[in-house]
């Protein structure tokens, strides 16, 4: 059962979540596109939340169904489906066209992440309120920016694939365009001339 908010839980707050939030306020900062609103980092933040509370919410029926100890699923399973409802968030980004460049990429992968350790934190200082501050930094420096550093990787390398592909088939496109324009004003021409061929032959013996 959960316990109330540790007494300390400002600093602890600051401790688990400052570098994580550093590190999106720097990238929103070096953003020279502005194209990603700060009402859009909030919702994506909120989008990560939610998927840190659905993902606490399965651990329990999935632990049943793969009958595996909390211990055993926490190091194997967990990361696995933590980084999977992130993606699903990252993905849903991209198909609404929300993504740009790759700089928006990394902004809102890192907005995912952040999104996900404050609830984490949050259910963390519920859960072990008496934990000491060399806990909160560790999980402010490691876990948290993991969670917006692989969410951000993830995005970016989504994004850059996707614009390869995007830019192939706009090459093959344009490549086929090119062929059968050319085949197409090749076949003009020569229906054009057969169809003139007869005209062309009755002057010339006009002319004789």
């Amino acid at each position: 059962m959960m316990t109330h908010l540790p007494s300390q839980f400002g600093i602890e707050a600051l401790l688990g979540l400052t570098p994580v939030l550093l590190f999106l306020a720097v990238l929103i900062f070096m953003d020279s596109f502005k194209l990603v609103s700060i009402r859009l980092v909030v919702a994506v933040m909120l989008a990560g939340a939610l998927a840190a509370a659905l993902s606490y919410a399965i651990a329990g029926p999935l632990m049943d169904v793969m009958h595996v100890s909390f211990a055993r699923y926490s190091h194997f399973y967990a990361p696995f489906v933590e980084e999977a409802l992130k993606a699903v968030v990252i993905i849903a980004l991209m198909r609404a066209d929300r993504v740009g460049f790759l700089i928006d990429a990394a902004i809102l992968g890192v907005a995912v992440g952040a999104g996900f350790s404050v609830a984490e934190n949050i259910y963390y200082a519920y859960t072990f309120p008496d934990s000491d501050i060399g806990m909160w930094m560790v999980r402010g420096l490691g876990t948290a920016i993991m969670h917006g550093g692989v969410s951000a990787i993830f995005a970016v390398t989504a994004e850059a694939l996707e614009e390869k592909i995007s830019l192939k088939f706009e090459n093959l496109a344009n490549r086929i365009f090119d062929e059968k324009s050319e085949k197409f004003k090749k076949e003009s021409q020569e229906g054009l001339g057969n169809l003139l061929a007869p005209r062309r032959l009755l002057v010339r013996q006009q002319e004789q």
